[in-house]
């Protein structure tokens, strides 16, 4: 009941400063929402870390890095659509504060293989989440770029995903998100010989939508450069 309690004021956004300040608070939903011992208060809990996903720091918790496997898990794990997107939210709300990247870098293929899919989803808040958090973890270690572009249909469906066009604000931020996390892969030059057989798609997109020409042209360049070395 208390937990209930809790999860429903949780959703009052004037309340969320009073509650990310109770520490022991925090510490207990996280452990609750890792522990999963009870489905209604693993639902509970997992609606209290979401609606306060973007003021916590994992490491702060004392169980940063199993909360992060632990909704991970419940991506790969839950029959409902709805349970999917709320652990991507809730991924991607940690995925705002500084220093939450340093554990969400720390994911299994099995999860990275989960985002690539998701990118699929029917939701396109789910869409951009899953973008958001893709194009978080693939900005700084190469190895990890790496990994993140030999997943299956990774570098495809980031361009079609790119070359939906801008028609809607949504539609527009989804757009520029694949094209900002192919770039970050394309900075890792292994993954340039991933790339190069979408290069025709690339340039014709640089030509058609102003909103990522500019991203675009960039990772044209690198590709032209690529085949001269390679040849």
């Amino acid at each position: 009941m208390i937990v209930l309690i809790v999860r429903n004021l949780s959703f009052v956004r004037s309340n969320e400063h009073h509650l990310i300040k109770c520490a022991k608070l925090i510490d207990i939903a996280t452990s609750l929402l890792v522990d999963m011992i009870d489905a209604e208060v693993t639902y509970n809990c997992l609606d209290i870390v979401t609606n306060l996903g973007k003021h916590i720091v994992l490491g702060e918790l004392g169980c940063g890095r199993e909360l992060v496997d632990a909704l991970f898990g419940m991506i790969g794990e839950a029959e409902n659509e709805g349970v999917v997107d709320q652990c991507i939210e809730c991924l991607r709300r940690f995925s705002l504060s500084a220093g939450n990247e340093e554990f969400l870098e720390e994911v299994r293929e099995s999860d990275i293989s989960n985002l690539i899919n998701a990118l699929l989803s029917s939701n396109v808040e789910t869409r951009e989440g899953c973008l958001e958090i893709l194009c978080t973890i693939s900005d700084r270690k190469t190895a990890l770029k790496v990994r993140i572009a030999h997943q299956n249909r990774c570098i495809e469906r980031l361009i079609g995903l790119i070359a939906t066009g801008s028609q809607t604000p949504n539609e527009e931020k989804i757009s520029k998100l694949a094209a900002l996390t192919l770039a970050n892969l394309n900075l890792a030059p292994s993954n340039r010989a991933l790339i190069v057989p979408y290069e025709q798609e690339l340039a014709l997109i640089a030509a058609t939508d102003e909103k990522t020409c500019k991203i675009i042209a960039e990772i044209l360049g690198d590709l032209d450069s690529y085949q001269v070395f390679s040849k």
